[in-house]
């Protein structure tokens, strides 16, 4: 069985991974002003991109992902060709309508397929998994990394789906920023905006999920070296200094 894997641009892969492996990247167009890029997962386009004076205004930055029917556009016209089950793996759906998009898109998907299938000669079915990963950038590519490498032992996408339910379930990034200026005025403008409602109620926080059955103020501790504790705490009173209350 070809089994195909899609992520979104939030995803942070390697290129070489994403070009080897063959993943799909649903991109995401970012608007600064008046200048727009379309986000594709391309380490030399993002870094010229950071490197430029437009991303002196990233905190005003508005991030717009592919709609309902672009998804479905993509999947009609090229992967239910090329592949008989695909995961999509999204950003996490609190932090983006990515999730929420592409299902509602694979309704029509699943709906239509039959006919563009049949017309190529094949009539096998095609099956979709939309799964949201609850996690952004590094923390949303391991299950995406998981899921490259079950492919590539030749599991069942039964074995692979059940398999990556655990990884999403045990899997939080960590964020350690060196510039919470910049966070707090980022949270402000999502919270502002109309376009992603769920950006409205982001709260900056770390952790992590373990399989025991430990205290969330325990995860919080065991997650956090030395280093991490004293950059964090610097990282704070740094935070203070600018922002006084």
């Amino acid at each position: 069985m070809r089994i195909g894997l899609v992520v979104d641009a939030g995803c942070d892969l390697p290129d070489e991974m994403i070009a080897d492996e063959n993943v799909v990247v649903l991109p995401i167009a970012v608007r600064i002003g008046d200048h727009m890029t379309l986000d594709t997962r391309n380490s030399d386009v993002t870094r010229q991109f950071m490197e430029s004076d437009i991303a002196k205004d990233a905190a005003e930055a508005e991030t717009i992902p592919y709609t309902v029917d672009q998804i479905r556009e993509l999947f009609l016209s090229k992967l239910v060709h090329e592949y008989d089950y695909v995961f999509c793996q999204t950003i996490a759906s609190s932090r983006s309508p990515i999730y929420e998009r592409a299902v509602q898109a694979s309704f029509g998907i699943l709906n239509d397929y039959h006919e563009i299938r049949r017309a190529a000669g094949n009539n096998t079915p095609f099956a979709l998994r939309v799964q949201d990963t609850g996690n952004l950038f590094a923390g949303q590519a391991l299950p995406a990394w998981d899921t490259l490498r079950q492919r590539k032992a030749g599991e069942s996408p039964m074995r692979i789906r059940t398999r990556l339910e655990r990884v999403v379930n045990s899997t939080r990034g960590l964020v350690v920023t060196p510039d919470l200026y910049y966070m707090r005025n980022r949270g402000r403008k999502k919270r502002g905006s109309q376009r992603e409602p769920g950006q409205r109620h982001a709260r900056h926080r770390t952790g992590c999920k373990t399989a025991g059955p430990r205290t969330s103020r325990q995860n919080h501790a065991g997650c956090q070296g030395p280093r991490v504790r004293a950059r964090r705490a610097e990282v704070i009173r740094h935070h203070r200094a600018q922002c006084p209350q």
